[in-house]
């Protein structure tokens, strides 16, 4: 062999590597099987494959190393066959080079192949969400980028113009307002501004305004990455009026006169507010009196509900509730039976309540056939039981009594009853 060959051969031996490939180990595995056809792997035997590849390619290499350096020899040298050798080694050399460079260029376009299938795939997603980026999320995306790491490049789309709803824009007092979008969409985000210095990030949001004034109401819908955002072109505007005052004064005019209830029977109630539009009264319940004040007779003692509506130009509504405490009946308080036979107890009738008071009164006696028997203006003129107090004593039995009685007033009020004349 010339030294020339032998420094060619020496240099690409060299510089060669051995590549890894799937096909030459599955055929040294095969050759090792057909070696070795008594060994039965029970486990994995992945080291001793490996020393077995070593060991070939540590006889290759002695192979290749004896016929690069021939051994002196009484055999008589063939130029031509070492020739024919040197020329067969020397193309095998070059044929695996050629595959560790195949190889190479096979993986490096894989990678390639691999990196432009994950971007299109991450452009597939952004294009089927939607998502806006803004010229500072762009700018960040860019200034960020590597070699390794290229920008994504995301497909621009609007926004839809979003309105909304609401369930009462004008109220009074506190007022409850829903506020619906024409748009529902999870991918959305949305801010309300109520106008009253709240917001609220729900989708469909609820809000009570407590104090009067006129509030504008605007929705901001962004996509969930802050991609973009978009003010809705809609501003509602929402009135909240102050309520009525609905509270009043309740006075018994009996209390301030020795509770003189034939002479100030009457129970006053008057309203705060004197300008609203309608006022209703009712008595536990029962509507009686429409008016900004007004009396009422409370005939039996115990305590009542009386409650006030207010009703003002807005069409605002309040209402309150008071209870009105009545201590004695409205009542002349007549006895239903006496025994006029001169001994001193219960022998005259007259109802009770005319002795106490001061009080203008008239009180008529009638028999069973509806005659007058009796009739008496003064509290010291009591009925004794004789036909006008005099003449003969009267039949006993059941007579009917009638009282009149006039109030600080004027008014007249009546009682009637039945007496039982007993001797």
């Amino acid at each position: 062999m010339s030294k020339k060959m032998e420094e060619i051969i020496r240099e690409n031996l060299a510089g060669y590597e051995v590549p890894y490939n799937p096909e030459h180990w599955s055929e040294m595995e095969q050759l090792l099987d057909k070696s070795f056809p008594t060994v039965k792997p029970k486990t994995d035997f992945k080291w001793l494959k490996i020393a077995a590849a070593g060991t070939g390619i540590i006889a290759a290499s002695y192979f290749l190393y004896i016929c690069l350096n021939p051994a002196p020899s009484s055999i008589p040298f063939n130029e031509d066959k070492n020739a024919n050798s040197k020329t067969s080694i020397t193309n095998n050399i070059h044929k695996e080079i050629a595959k560790t460079e195949e190889i190479k260029t096979q993986h490096h376009i894989d990678k390639k192949t691999i990196e432009s299938t994950h971007l299109a795939n991450k452009n597939t997603i952004n294009n089927q969400t939607g998502y806006l980026e803004t010229e500072e999320k762009t700018n960040f995306i860019e200034n960020n980028a590597s070699e390794n790491n290229p920008p994504l490049v995301k497909e621009k789309i609007e926004l839809p113009n979003i309105s909304f709803t609401v369930n009462n824009a004008i109220g009074c007092g506190k007022v409850n307002v829903l506020f619906t979008p024409d748009k529902k969409d999870t991918e959305l985000n949305y801010t309300w501004n109520f106008g009253d210095g709240s917001s609220s990030n729900e989708m469909i949001a609820l809000h009570t305004y407590t104090e009067p004034g006129e509030y504008k109401a605007t929705l901001l819908i962004s996509d969930k990455n802050n991609f973009a955002e978009k003010k809705s072109t809609k501003e509602q505007l929402i009135r909240v009026f102050p309520l009525p005052n609905p509270d009043f004064i309740i006075k018994d005019e009996s209390i301030e006169n020795d509770f003189d209830r034939l002479k100030y029977p009457f129970t006053e109630y008057s309203a705060i507010q004197k300008d609203a539009n309608l006022y209703n009264w009712a008595l536990d319940g029962k509507m009686f009196y429409s008016g900004a004040s007004g009396k009422t007779i409370l005939r039996t003692k115990g305590n009542y509900s009386l409650t006030l509506t207010v009703t003002d130009k807005n069409n605002c509504k309040a209402s309150k509730t008071q209870i009105v405490n009545i201590s004695k009946d409205f009542s002349v308080f007549a006895p239903n039976a006496f025994t006029p036979n001169g001994d001193g107890i219960n022998d005259v009738f007259i109802p009770e309540a005319l002795n106490v008071y001061d009080v203008e009164f008239t009180m008529t006696i009638l028999d069973n056939q509806n005659k007058t028997v009796f009739v008496s203006t003064n509290a010291n003129k009591a009925w004794n039981g004789k036909f006008h107090n005099i003449g003969n004593p009267l039949e006993e039995g059941s007579y009917f009594w009638i009282v009149e009685t006039k109030d600080a007033y004027g008014n007249v009020h009546s009682w009637k009853g039945q007496v039982l004349l007993q001797r």
